[in-house]
């Protein structure tokens, strides 16, 4: 497997854990989603992916989350 191809599926899984998080923390609020409560999901995992990235710390966190400490 290639650099790559790792690099790729630890940006997956962290944005896909983000969603799933704003997801729930969503639903907490409002009784059900709507396509802009989607979008602002999606957007807000997206920028906090990115700034983990650029704030060094996103293999950190890819690997608490492939350990279950996330």
């Amino acid at each position: 497997m290639t650099a790559g191809f790792v690099k790729e599926d630890m940006h997956t899984a962290v944005y896909n854990h983000l969603v799933q998080m704003y997801q729930h923390i969503y639903m907490s609020i409002f009784e059900y989603l709507t396509m802009e409560h989607q979008a602002l999901i999606s957007y807000d995992a997206y920028a906090e992916m990115i700034a983990m990235s650029q704030g060094g710390y996103l293999k950190d966190y890819y690997e608490r989350l492939k350990r279950g400490a996330v």
